[in-house]
């Protein structure tokens, strides 16, 4: 795939079906997170996104968020060590309160602390479709720890 953050994704890859992505380890920053956004928000065919080992921070994460309000086809997303912190943890959280295709989350790695996974313990509370939530190696502490678990048990 090729990404033109300032034109959107321009690869008729992206529209022609194509199932999944894998961009692991690319350097990718939030201006390219932001141009992936924009294309999953019209997206009818992808289904996994593997974003890992990049540097999106919690401004590409945010921009990954708005785009889980609308996409009602992606099912896998890996943002593992991506450095979105607590605020990416927070509106992924906020999204996942109203997104239905997304079962598998990985948000490990993150630098999230117990007020991104108090929003994440949120969306729990009432999305019925995520099956696996990965928040290894983060900073949730006990709080965060705590309201996952009572989120968990709604």
């Amino acid at each position: 795939l090729f990404f033109h953050a300032e034109d959107g994704i321009r690869d008729p890859l992206w529209s022609r079906g194509l199932g999944d992505v894998y961009k692991r380890q690319n350097k990718i920053c939030a201006e390219g997170a932001q141009a992936i956004a924009l294309a999953l928000e019209s997206n009818k065919s992808l289904q996994k996104l593997n974003l890992r080992h990049n540097k999106i921070g919690d401004t590409g994460a945010i921009s990954i968020a708005k785009s889980l309000t609308k996409n009602r086809v992606l099912y896998q997303l890996n943002l593992r060590h991506n450095k979105s912190r607590s605020k990416g943890a927070a509106a992924i959280g906020k999204a996942m309160k109203v997104n239905t295709s997304i079962t598998e989350l990985k948000l490990w790695d993150n630098d999230i602390e117990a007020i991104g996974a108090n929003m994440l313990a949120d969306a729990l509370a009432v999305n019925t479709t995520l099956l696996r939530l990965d928040l290894r190696e983060n900073m949730i502490g006990d709080n965060g720890a705590i309201a996952i678990a009572n989120a968990l048990q709604i």
